[in-house]
């Protein structure tokens, strides 16, 4: 009799197994599952949530809340007996839509002079500019500018001129403005603007000026407008690396080779100090691979980065030293003259003693090496090149890297 049971149950079992289905509710948010209005539980993203029920037409339903809002989607489904079937309820992902503060940047009060002052000025300066009133800031691309002004004095009207800087790109400008409410000016790339005002009234005026921007993200939120004047360091190229061949003495005397060549060396505006790199070697293949692995132009620009370029004289860029510098390799000695345009003929000519050379930017005797000038900055100089051996020629690799100064607005946050 137990057997019969045991039989029985077993047969009741499987009965029920075939009618039954499985579903796999799958969501990408957090959300209660239902079947047919009943809570089942609560699935994780992207988890498929397991639900065993009978099997026929069923409504699946996945719900979530957020800000007091609920959000749902729901199937109808029909579960066949003994399978199991995968539902895909998904929401769409929402992007938050950003929405910018508005981040104070300035709040000014300044005077701009009248028609009065300004005829004064240009009478006792004649042939210069007037110094407007200019203020500068910083803004982060993406950006909007917002600007408002209101003036002491309601007469007449005023002019003003937004451009970048340095480059001097022109933004916005008003020649006939009383006032302005929330002007906004789009930022399309991180730079520096320049805030120009005049009138037109013949007496001064106090102009209160609020200066705000709307970042693109927030990411940008905490970039800061601060811009400071200062002396920045710049090296320019002169010379890229460059190889020259020098013939020996004997093969200048003999064959009309030369054994002296001249480099000109033009340097930029503003050069407060210049460098040089020079190497020599008799193989064309080892003056050609040290050639191409000078990296004077890099090696400064690192250093001047890392150095303070604040308030320093104009005779003097910053404390770098030839020390700071990669050695360059060399294999056969040479020498390297500084030379003014005077003194170039005679060099080339061998008329030794008729010329002289500047002693704090020449090298002799040596195969490779870096050179510093302080002096010199203001004029055409030249690089005159001897190669010292009797009967064989050398290469001589060179490069001119200048170091310019200029006081000008730069960014806090560079």
């Amino acid at each position: 009799m137990k057997t019969v049971l045991v039989a029985l149950t077993l047969f009741a079992h499987l009965c029920f197994a075939q009618t039954e289905s499985t579903f796999l509710v799958l969501t990408n948010r957090k959300a209660s599952v239902l079947i047919d209005g009943e809570l089942k539980g609560d699935s994780q993203p992207n988890i498929p949530f397991k639900v065993v029920t009978m099997a026929g037409e069923h409504y699946v339903q996945v719900q979530y809340q957020e800000n007091d809002q609920t959000f749902d989607k729901a199937e109808i489904v029909v579960g066949e007996p003994g399978k199991q079937r995968i539902i895909k309820l998904l929401f769409d992902e929402k992007v938050s839509e950003y929405v910018p503060p508005e981040i104070k940047v300035s709040d000014l009060n300044f005077s701009i002079p009248g028609i009065l002052n300004v005829s004064g000025w240009k009478n006792n300066n004649p042939g210069q500019d007037y110094p407007y009133p200019t203020h500068y800031l910083a803004f982060e691309k993406g950006d909007v500018i917002v600007l408002n002004t209101s003036m002491t004095n309601k007469n007449g009207t005023n002019s003003i001129e937004v451009a970048t800087y340095p480059d001097g790109v022109l933004k916005y400008t008003n020649n006939k403005f009383t006032e302005l409410v929330n002007l906004e000016i789009p930022v399309e790339q991180r730079s520096i603007y320049r805030f120009t005002f005049a009138t037109n009234h013949t007496f001064d005026r106090n102009c209160f000026l609020k200066v705000s921007r709307k970042p693109a993200s927030r990411e940008a939120e905490t970039f800061n407008s601060n811009v400071v004047y200062k002396r920045v360091f710049t090296p320019v190229s002169v010379l890229e690396p460059t190889a020259h061949w020098v013939h020996s003495g004997s093969n200048a005397f003999f064959s009309g080779g030369k054994s002296r060549i001249v480099v000109p060396v033009k340097l930029p505006e503003n050069t407060v100090e210049w460098f040089y790199r020079f190497s020599s070697s008799r193989s064309q293949a080892d003056i050609e691979n040290v050639r191409q692995n000078f990296q004077l132009f890099g090696e400064l620009s690192k250093l001047l980065l890392t150095a303070s370029g604040f308030g320093l004289a104009a005779n003097k860029a910053v404390d770098i030293g030839v020390d700071q510098l990669a050695i360059p390799p060399g294999a056969n000695i040479c020498d390297v003259y500084l030379l003014t345009y005077d003194d170039i003929q005679n060099f080339e000519a061998k008329n030794d003693g008729n010329w002289r050379y500047v002693l704090d930017g020449s090298r002799s005797n040596l195969m490779s090496g870096n050179v510093k000038v302080t002096c010199c900055t203001t004029e055409q100089m030249y690089l005159g090149i001897r190669n010292p051996a009797p009967m064989d020629g050398i290469n001589v690799s060179i490069e001119v890297i200048a170091i310019t100064a200029k006081d000008e607005y730069v960014m806090v946050s560079q």
